[in-house]
């Protein structure tokens, strides 16, 4: 009786080292954006900071963009460059921008850069000040990082 003890004692603790060490494996790590997409990221910042809806559209990648930035995830749009140009002015126009600012990026696994980012505007007709989370997805157009997506992430 005291050896099956202290088999299963011993088979619960190969399990408590062994699975949390082989589900650890699992993960891929991230890694950090490449320069050339921290530019871009840069650029994104800097076209958000003064409400260049020209420079942001530019950024696009010739495939298009998918935005959602509504509250709703469901009501995203799919555009295409042009497209991107009036929406992203009429996005700047409904505001003023208090701030951008990154709190992360990272490349997945799938060679996109990926980044999250904190922007706060004040609406044009309150005044009232909207934080929301974006995050920015960064795919190659050939040999350039361009925006994938751009999309409100829940909980503000």
């Amino acid at each position: 009786m005291r050896s099956l003890a202290l088999a299963a004692i011993a088979t619960m603790l190969l399990i408590v080292t062994v699975v949390p060490a082989a589900m650890a494996a699992v993960v891929v790590p991230e890694a950090a954006a490449p320069p050339e997409a921290r530019r871009v990221l840069g650029q994104i910042r800097a076209a958000f900071e003064a409400a260049d809806h020209a420079a942001l559209a530019a950024l696009v990648h010739a495939d298009g963009v998918r935005v959602a930035l509504s509250p709703q995830p469901e009501r995203s749009s799919e555009l295409t460059a042009a497209q991107a140009h009036y929406y992203f002015k009429t996005l700047f126009q409904s505001g003023r921008t208090e701030r951008f600012s990154y709190v992360r990026d990272s490349v997945t696994g799938d060679h996109r850069v990926h980044a999250v980012a904190v922007w706060r505007q004040a609406e044009s007709d309150t005044g009232r000040t909207v934080p929301r989370r974006l995050l920015f997805t960064l795919g190659l157009d050939g040999e350039l990082w361009r925006i994938t997506e751009i999309l409100t992430l829940r909980g503000g």
